[in-house]
Protein backbone atom coordinates (compact mmCIF):
# COMPACT_ATOMS: atom_id res chain seq x y z
CA UNK A 1 0.00 0.00 0.00
CA UNK A 2 2.88 2.39 0.75
CA UNK A 3 4.32 1.52 -2.47
CA UNK A 4 1.13 2.25 -4.68
CA UNK A 5 0.24 5.22 -2.35
CA UNK A 6 3.90 6.75 -3.26
CA UNK A 7 3.89 5.81 -6.77
CA UNK A 8 0.53 7.59 -6.91
CA UNK A 9 1.97 10.65 -5.53
CA UNK A 10 5.06 10.18 -7.85
CA UNK A 11 2.64 10.36 -10.68
CA UNK A 12 0.41 13.15 -9.79
CA UNK A 13 3.78 15.59 -9.03
CA UNK A 14 4.83 14.66 -12.64
CA UNK A 15 1.22 15.20 -13.90
CA UNK A 16 1.31 18.97 -12.19
CA UNK A 17 4.95 19.33 -13.60
CA UNK A 18 3.92 19.30 -17.04
CA UNK A 19 0.48 21.31 -16.55
CA UNK A 20 2.54 24.11 -15.10
CA UNK A 21 4.92 23.58 -18.01
CA UNK A 22 2.25 23.82 -20.60
CA UNK A 23 0.95 26.89 -18.95
CA UNK A 24 4.82 28.13 -18.78
CA UNK A 25 4.99 27.62 -22.68
CA UNK A 26 1.98 28.96 -24.00
CA UNK A 27 2.58 32.02 -21.70
CA UNK A 28 5.92 32.44 -23.54
CA UNK A 29 4.04 31.66 -27.05
CA UNK A 30 1.64 34.57 -26.42
CA UNK A 31 4.58 36.71 -25.19
CA UNK A 32 6.27 36.25 -28.26
CA UNK A 33 3.35 36.33 -30.30
CA UNK A 34 2.39 39.86 -28.32
CA UNK A 35 6.63 41.62 -28.89
CA UNK A 36 5.80 40.72 -32.79
CA UNK A 37 2.23 42.40 -32.84
CA UNK A 38 3.93 45.55 -31.57
CA UNK A 39 7.14 45.43 -33.31
CA UNK A 40 4.87 45.54 -36.66
CA UNK A 41 2.63 47.95 -35.06
CA UNK A 42 5.65 50.22 -34.37
CA UNK A 43 7.22 49.45 -38.06
CA UNK A 44 3.73 50.49 -39.07
CA UNK A 45 3.71 53.89 -37.03
CA UNK A 46 7.35 54.55 -38.39
CA UNK A 47 6.46 54.52 -42.19
CA UNK A 48 3.50 56.14 -41.45
CA UNK A 49 5.45 59.66 -39.74
CA UNK A 50 7.83 58.92 -42.54
CA UNK A 51 7.08 62.20 -44.76
CA UNK A 52 5.47 61.18 -48.11
CA UNK A 53 7.72 61.87 -51.55
CA UNK A 54 5.81 65.11 -53.27
CA UNK A 55 4.97 64.19 -57.01
CA UNK A 56 7.08 66.57 -58.78
CA UNK A 57 4.91 69.89 -60.90
CA UNK A 58 4.13 68.74 -64.36
CA UNK A 59 2.99 70.31 -68.15
CA UNK A 60 -0.17 69.43 -69.27
CA UNK A 61 0.41 68.63 -72.61
CA UNK A 62 -2.81 68.93 -74.14
CA UNK A 63 -2.70 72.27 -74.81
CA UNK A 64 -1.89 74.06 -77.89
CA UNK A 65 1.45 75.62 -78.35
CA UNK A 66 0.60 77.69 -82.04
CA UNK A 67 -1.14 80.75 -81.30
CA UNK A 68 -2.72 83.50 -83.05
CA UNK A 69 -3.74 86.63 -82.38
CA UNK A 70 -5.16 89.68 -84.18
CA UNK A 71 -3.27 93.13 -84.03
CA UNK A 72 -5.31 95.14 -81.82
CA UNK A 73 -7.09 92.48 -79.90
CA UNK A 74 -6.26 90.55 -77.40
CA UNK A 75 -3.73 87.67 -77.31
CA UNK A 76 -4.30 84.98 -74.21
CA UNK A 77 -1.45 81.95 -74.07
CA UNK A 78 -2.75 79.59 -71.85
CA UNK A 79 -0.32 77.37 -69.31
CA UNK A 80 -1.64 74.26 -67.87
CA UNK A 81 -0.02 72.47 -64.67
CA UNK A 82 -0.35 69.86 -62.14
CA UNK A 83 1.31 68.90 -58.83
CA UNK A 84 2.25 73.12 -58.40
CA UNK A 85 2.56 72.92 -54.60
CA UNK A 86 4.39 75.78 -53.46
CA UNK A 87 6.21 76.52 -56.72
CA UNK A 88 5.68 79.49 -58.78
CA UNK A 89 4.55 79.96 -62.19
CA UNK A 90 6.59 82.41 -64.55
CA UNK A 91 6.01 83.84 -68.04
CA UNK A 92 9.41 84.84 -70.23
CA UNK A 93 9.26 86.83 -73.71
CA UNK A 94 11.55 84.79 -75.89
CA UNK A 95 13.35 87.19 -77.65
CA UNK A 96 14.96 89.25 -74.59
CA UNK A 97 14.43 87.02 -71.93
CA UNK A 98 12.60 89.38 -70.41
CA UNK A 99 10.58 87.90 -67.28
CA UNK A 100 6.82 89.54 -68.03
CA UNK A 101 5.69 87.91 -64.74
CA UNK A 102 5.56 85.85 -61.54
CA UNK A 103 2.80 84.13 -60.34
CA UNK A 104 0.05 87.15 -60.56
CA UNK A 105 3.06 89.86 -60.28
CA UNK A 106 3.77 91.96 -63.51
CA UNK A 107 7.48 92.53 -63.63
CA UNK A 108 7.11 94.80 -66.96
CA UNK A 109 6.19 98.51 -67.33
CA UNK A 110 4.24 97.82 -70.31
CA UNK A 111 0.83 97.17 -69.00
CA UNK A 112 -0.46 95.57 -71.66
CA UNK A 113 0.77 92.48 -69.99
CA UNK A 114 -0.79 90.56 -67.14
CA UNK A 115 -0.97 87.21 -65.56
CA UNK A 116 -4.27 85.82 -64.44
CA UNK A 117 -4.37 81.95 -62.85
CA UNK A 118 -7.48 79.81 -62.23
CA UNK A 119 -9.35 79.32 -58.91
CA UNK A 120 -7.12 75.80 -58.68
CA UNK A 121 -4.15 77.34 -59.85
CA UNK A 122 -4.03 74.66 -62.71
CA UNK A 123 -4.43 77.62 -65.06
CA UNK A 124 -1.98 79.96 -65.87
CA UNK A 125 -2.92 82.67 -68.75
CA UNK A 126 -0.83 85.82 -69.85
CA UNK A 127 -2.60 88.55 -71.80
CA UNK A 128 -1.72 90.72 -73.94
CA UNK A 129 -3.59 93.67 -74.97
CA UNK A 130 -3.89 95.40 -77.16
CA UNK A 131 -1.30 93.51 -79.31
CA UNK A 132 1.70 94.93 -81.61
CA UNK A 133 3.17 93.46 -84.51
CA UNK A 134 6.36 93.10 -82.28
CA UNK A 135 4.58 90.68 -79.62
CA UNK A 136 4.80 87.88 -82.01
CA UNK A 137 7.48 85.62 -81.12
CA UNK A 138 8.44 82.86 -78.39
CA UNK A 139 6.97 82.99 -74.94
CA UNK A 140 7.95 80.56 -72.13
CA UNK A 141 5.58 79.48 -69.22
CA UNK A 142 8.34 78.57 -66.44
CA UNK A 143 7.70 76.29 -63.23
CA UNK A 144 10.26 77.49 -60.40
CA UNK A 145 11.67 73.86 -59.91
CA UNK A 146 15.11 72.91 -59.39
CA UNK A 147 16.04 72.37 -61.76
CA UNK A 148 13.01 75.15 -64.29
CA UNK A 149 10.75 72.94 -65.76
CA UNK A 150 10.14 74.79 -69.35
CA UNK A 151 7.49 75.48 -72.01
CA UNK A 152 7.36 77.26 -75.19
CA UNK A 153 4.70 78.81 -76.43
CA UNK A 154 4.81 80.48 -80.34
CA UNK A 155 2.51 83.91 -81.16
CA UNK A 156 1.85 84.90 -84.46
CA UNK A 157 -0.14 88.13 -84.99
CA UNK A 158 -2.47 88.39 -88.12
CA UNK A 159 -4.03 91.48 -89.70
CA UNK A 160 -7.65 89.58 -89.38
CA UNK A 161 -11.34 91.43 -88.56
CA UNK A 162 -14.49 90.97 -88.70
CA UNK A 163 -17.34 93.24 -90.23
CA UNK A 164 -21.33 93.43 -89.69
CA UNK A 165 -23.26 93.91 -92.97
CA UNK A 166 -25.10 97.05 -93.49
CA UNK A 167 -25.25 100.33 -91.60
CA UNK A 168 -23.61 100.88 -87.91
CA UNK A 169 -27.42 101.62 -86.70
CA UNK A 170 -30.83 99.67 -87.14
CA UNK A 171 -33.93 100.92 -86.54
CA UNK A 172 -36.91 98.14 -86.70
CA UNK A 173 -40.52 97.93 -85.46
CA UNK A 174 -40.84 96.00 -82.34
CA UNK A 175 -42.00 92.40 -83.07
CA UNK A 176 -40.01 92.22 -86.16
CA UNK A 177 -36.99 89.82 -86.67
CA UNK A 178 -33.34 91.33 -85.85
CA UNK A 179 -31.67 89.89 -88.30
CA UNK A 180 -27.21 90.48 -88.55
CA UNK A 181 -24.80 88.85 -90.24
CA UNK A 182 -20.86 88.92 -89.36
CA UNK A 183 -17.55 88.73 -92.35
CA UNK A 184 -14.15 87.32 -91.22
CA UNK A 185 -11.50 88.25 -93.19
CA UNK A 186 -7.80 87.88 -92.77
CA UNK A 187 -7.49 85.02 -90.45
CA UNK A 188 -5.12 82.59 -91.07
CA UNK A 189 -7.10 80.21 -88.69
CA UNK A 190 -10.36 78.98 -88.39
CA UNK A 191 -12.00 80.36 -85.47
CA UNK A 192 -12.56 77.99 -82.11
CA UNK A 193 -15.79 80.55 -81.60
CA UNK A 194 -17.71 82.77 -83.05
CA UNK A 195 -19.53 84.83 -79.67
CA UNK A 196 -22.05 87.39 -80.40
CA UNK A 197 -22.69 89.91 -77.07
CA UNK A 198 -25.82 92.39 -76.42
CA UNK A 199 -24.09 94.96 -74.25
CA UNK A 200 -22.43 92.75 -71.29
CA UNK A 201 -24.70 89.77 -72.02
CA UNK A 202 -23.18 87.00 -73.75
CA UNK A 203 -26.36 86.27 -76.26
CA UNK A 204 -24.73 82.16 -77.36
CA UNK A 205 -25.54 81.46 -73.64
CA UNK A 206 -28.86 84.06 -73.07
CA UNK A 207 -31.94 81.63 -71.88
CA UNK A 208 -34.17 84.17 -73.98
CA UNK A 209 -36.51 82.13 -77.04
CA UNK A 210 -36.68 83.00 -80.23
CA UNK A 211 -32.68 83.46 -80.86
CA UNK A 212 -30.68 82.04 -83.98
CA UNK A 213 -27.63 81.57 -84.61
CA UNK A 214 -25.62 79.95 -87.28
CA UNK A 215 -21.98 80.38 -87.88
CA UNK A 216 -19.87 79.28 -90.36
CA UNK A 217 -16.24 78.88 -88.63
CA UNK A 218 -13.79 77.83 -91.35
CA UNK A 219 -15.87 80.09 -93.88
CA UNK A 220 -15.57 83.35 -91.42
CA UNK A 221 -19.45 83.75 -91.29
CA UNK A 222 -21.94 84.16 -88.29
CA UNK A 223 -25.41 85.24 -88.33
CA UNK A 224 -27.67 86.06 -85.69
CA UNK A 225 -31.36 86.58 -85.90
CA UNK A 226 -33.65 87.41 -82.86
CA UNK A 227 -37.66 86.73 -83.81
CA UNK A 228 -40.23 88.75 -81.96
CA UNK A 229 -38.23 92.00 -81.31
CA UNK A 230 -38.86 93.54 -78.29
CA UNK A 231 -38.08 97.13 -76.46
CA UNK A 232 -35.51 95.86 -74.01
CA UNK A 233 -33.66 94.01 -77.56
CA UNK A 234 -31.96 97.47 -77.78
CA UNK A 235 -28.53 98.08 -77.45
CA UNK A 236 -25.27 97.62 -78.70
CA UNK A 237 -24.62 94.12 -80.64
CA UNK A 238 -21.39 92.77 -81.33
CA UNK A 239 -19.58 90.02 -83.08
CA UNK A 240 -16.56 88.19 -81.44
CA UNK A 241 -14.09 85.69 -83.41
CA UNK A 242 -11.66 84.39 -81.44
CA UNK A 243 -9.06 84.74 -84.19
CA UNK A 244 -9.96 88.37 -85.37
CA UNK A 245 -11.02 91.81 -84.18
CA UNK A 246 -14.52 92.57 -82.87
CA UNK A 247 -17.31 94.63 -84.86
CA UNK A 248 -20.33 95.88 -83.49
CA UNK A 249 -23.57 97.50 -84.33
CA UNK A 250 -26.69 99.11 -82.41
CA UNK A 251 -30.02 97.97 -82.72
CA UNK A 252 -32.95 100.13 -81.85
CA UNK A 253 -36.45 98.53 -81.19
CA UNK A 254 -39.24 101.27 -81.59
CA UNK A 255 -42.84 101.14 -80.70
CA UNK A 256 -45.61 101.45 -83.46
CA UNK A 257 -46.16 105.00 -82.76
CA UNK A 258 -42.62 105.99 -82.91
CA UNK A 259 -42.58 104.77 -86.28
CA UNK A 260 -45.63 105.67 -87.61
CA UNK A 261 -44.61 109.15 -89.34
CA UNK A 262 -41.64 106.58 -90.66
CA UNK A 263 -43.52 103.95 -92.34
CA UNK A 264 -44.34 106.13 -95.39
CA UNK A 265 -40.97 107.86 -95.87
CA UNK A 266 -38.91 104.84 -95.33
CA UNK A 267 -41.30 101.82 -96.47
CA UNK A 268 -40.44 100.00 -93.11
CA UNK A 269 -42.73 96.62 -92.33
CA UNK A 270 -43.47 95.38 -89.32
CA UNK A 271 -41.42 92.41 -90.12
CA UNK A 272 -38.65 93.87 -91.81
CA UNK A 273 -35.67 95.20 -90.48
CA UNK A 274 -34.15 98.09 -92.15
CA UNK A 275 -30.69 99.65 -91.54
CA UNK A 276 -30.66 104.01 -91.54
CA UNK A 277 -27.79 106.05 -91.77
CA UNK A 278 -26.94 109.26 -88.71
CA UNK A 279 -28.27 111.55 -91.32
CA UNK A 280 -31.81 110.27 -91.35
CA UNK A 281 -31.69 109.99 -87.59
CA UNK A 282 -32.85 113.90 -86.88
CA UNK A 283 -35.73 113.53 -89.50
CA UNK A 284 -36.63 110.95 -87.42
CA UNK A 285 -36.51 112.26 -83.75
CA UNK A 286 -37.93 115.35 -85.50
CA UNK A 287 -41.07 113.92 -86.92
CA UNK A 288 -41.50 111.67 -83.28
CA UNK A 289 -41.62 115.08 -81.49
CA UNK A 290 -44.48 116.35 -83.89
CA UNK A 291 -46.59 113.29 -83.14
CA UNK A 292 -45.88 113.40 -79.17
CA UNK A 293 -46.81 116.98 -78.94
CA UNK A 294 -50.56 116.33 -81.62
Amino acid sequence: KLILLDSLLQETYYVNKMHNLAIIVVFLSVSVLDVSVQKSRLAEAEVALQPLEEEEPFFNQSVRTELFAPVGGRSTIECRVGNLGESAVSWIRGRDLHILTIGSITYTADSRFSSHHSDDFTIWRLTIFPTKPSDAGKYECQISTEPKKSKLFHLHTTAAVSRIQGAKEIFLREGGAINITCLITGNLRPAEYINWWKDKILINMASRGGISINSDKVGGMSNLVIHGSKINDSGNYTCEPSNALTDSVQVHVLTKGDLAAFQTAAGLTGAQTRSYTSQTLPVFILMSIQIWST
